[in-house]
């Protein structure tokens, strides 16, 4: 699924506004190597495999045929700290490239989620995500009568779910600005801030000056005898 451009936010020091939250403690719990990619390469799934995510990831797999998944996440709660150097590729944005790769990884309402709210475990329980939430809580209602079907909300999310890009968020429920800021680059639109939360990116007004050439105009004079007004 092809991620929609989202706009600009620029920030009262002038640059722009990160994309990258830091992971919430749930989120690094359940799924720390695609949590941690969110947080360094952007996308849940890109960076799991590699940097950070590897030894949560190693962790993971081995730790899940001895029937512990969740050593995973204790390491990762542990001994990982979000830190803005390890952020890779435009700070300033989130991207989903795998979609349904990361639905199966962490479901469908998480990878919404992640990509509207910047973790995985945020605010998974309203709007689109939480949308995704009952499709998944009817699923299992069907499968209790004998209609298992599978997931419903990770079935939406794969195929039905449209990105909004104005429900794309910079800003952490403290209010703080998340990570991965950077000065705007030249040639780069720039973002006007329409409300909170909002921008819109226009680029700058240039005034043009334009050179009208003057005409002349020929008015013929009135003799004195003729001018009532003079006569008199």
């Amino acid at each position: 699924m092809s991620m929609p451009p989202v706009p600009q936010m620029m920030s009262p020091s002038g640059e722009l506004k990160g994309a990258r939250m830091p992971p919430t403690p749930m989120a690094l719990c359940c799924f720390a190597p695609c949590a941690i990619s969110g947080y360094e390469n952007g996308d849940l799934t890109e960076g799991s495999m590699s940097g950070s995510a590897l030894i949560p990831c190693i962790c993971y797999f081995f730790y899940c045929l001895v029937g512990l998944p969740c050593i995973s996440g204790i390491y990762a709660m542990l001994a990982w700290k979000p830190d803005p150097k390890n952020i890779k590729g435009d700070g300033t944005m989130r991207t989903m490239n795998y979609t349904c790769v990361a639905v199966c990884c962490v479901g469908g309402p998480c990878v919404i989620a992640f990509w509207q709210n910047g973790a995985a475990c945020t605010d998974v329980c309203t709007g689109d995500p939480g949308q995704a939430c009952l499709f998944n809580l009817l699923s299992v209602g069907l499968a209790a009568c004998g209609l298992g079907i599978g997931p419903i909300g990770d079935y939406w999310a794969c195929c039905c779910w449209k990105p909004n890009p104005s429900m794309f968020r910079r800003t952490q429920g403290n209010g703080r600005d998340m990570d991965g800021s950077r000065p705007p680059q030249a040639g780069e639109a720039q973002p006007v801030v329409v409300g909170i939360g909002q921008a819109v990116a226009q680029p700058m007004a240039v005034a043009v000056g334009v050179v009208v050439p003057a005409t002349a105009v020929a008015v013929p004079a009135t003799p004195v005898g003729n001018n009532p007004q003079l006569s008199a």
